[in-house]
């Protein structure tokens, strides 16, 4: 289910004789497994310095990236393998720009795939097996280019993984406060909480140290039970707070500008009210005036009938006007 080919298990389990033996035998010495790590990542974050030495021996991909945008000596914390792999990239010339280009190809290549996807009309939001969806995996690898791209397209600020995660607890675990900021902009929750009940910006939750720790003892049956702060940079919590206020600023800002547009939307429509009625007067005064018109006339006619005619009673003039 997880991919990993016999070379991962020997690395996990420092089993340098059948290593040795795998790959006589044509193994893939950059096999990767579905979160894309290769035995070299494997080695690494399992301190195995003697594995290390042979899987660069044998031409493992010094600058391999996984799944969480993670190269070998990213998530190496033995100083002695760490040491060795980052002498090997000298060796090599790896530098800090081709680092930073390699690291790029994976952005740029999720950026072409989603770009693709919205123009066949499909979904930005499909999340994997834990529950995340691009936008969470772009915030957990600090992909601006990508984050904004789905911000463009209105994709879920506040879906959640498996474990309630957002996309801003990704971006607080993993320190990217550019991505916070965008997120934060486009009316991010920065008060979710996750299935802990924890906030982006406090309490415990697993950092990408435990993730790592996880995964490798999980596959060796070891124990699990290491926590870290979920946002361990002093400086991203502050500007989280921050954040968290400027939303705030903002949304009683704009819940006046609803109130003062009602209130000019309530007024216009009295004004237009009293137009109506004023305008209504107006036409109920003119008509009586025609109607006190018209029986001046009526009036002035039978005084002329009645002057033609000669003197008539009264009653039969009273008729006479109510007739006409």
């Amino acid at each position: 289910m997880d991919g990993l080919t016999a070379l991962h298990q020997c690395c996990i389990d420092d089993n340098a004789e059948m290593l040795n033996l795998l790959l006589d035998y044509g193994a893939n010495v950059n096999a990767q497994d579905s979160e894309r790590w290769t035995p070299l990542h494997a080695a690494a974050t399992c301190g195995h310095l003697n594995l290390v030495k042979i899987l660069i021996a044998r031409g493992a991909n010094l600058l391999a990236v996984n799944a969480d945008g993670n190269m070998p000596y990213d998530i190496c914390d033995d100083e002695e393998a760490l040491d060795y792999i980052e002498a090997e990239m000298s060796k090599r010339g790896v530098t800090q720009e081709l680092i930073d280009e390699t690291r790029a190809a994976t952005e740029t290549q999720m950026l072409h795939d989603l770009q693709d996807i919205a123009l066949q009309g499909g979904d930005l939001e499909i999340p994997d097996p834990q529950g995340a969806t691009p936008l969470h995996i772009a915030s957990a690898n600090g992909y601006t280019r990508v984050v904004e791209f789905l911000l463009e397209h209105h994709t879920a600020t506040d879906a959640v993984d498996n474990d309630l995660w957002t996309p801003v607890h990704a971006a607080a675990c993993w320190g990217h406060l550019e991505v916070l900021e965008m997120l934060a902009q486009s009316g991010a929750d920065l008060n979710a909480k996750n299935k802990n009940d924890e906030t982006p910006s406090g309490e415990l939750k697993k950092s990408i140290d435990a993730v790592r720790v996880h995964k490798r003892q999980s596959l060796t049956n070891g124990p699990f039970c290491l926590f870290v702060d979920i946002c361990e940079d002093p400086e991203i919590r502050e500007r989280i707070e921050q954040l968290k206020t400027e939303q705030e600023s903002k949304r009683l800002a704009e819940a006046q500008r609803k109130r003062v547009r009602r209130s000019q939307s309530n007024n216009t429509r009295a004004q237009s009210v009293r137009r109506t009625s004023l305008r209504d007067k107006g036409l109920t005064t003119k008509k009586d005036a025609v109607e006190e018109a018209r029986f001046r006339l009526q009036a002035q006619e039978v005084s002329s009938r009645i002057n033609q005619w000669g003197a008539v009673p009264f009653a039969s003039t009273f008729l006479t006007i109510n007739k006409l």
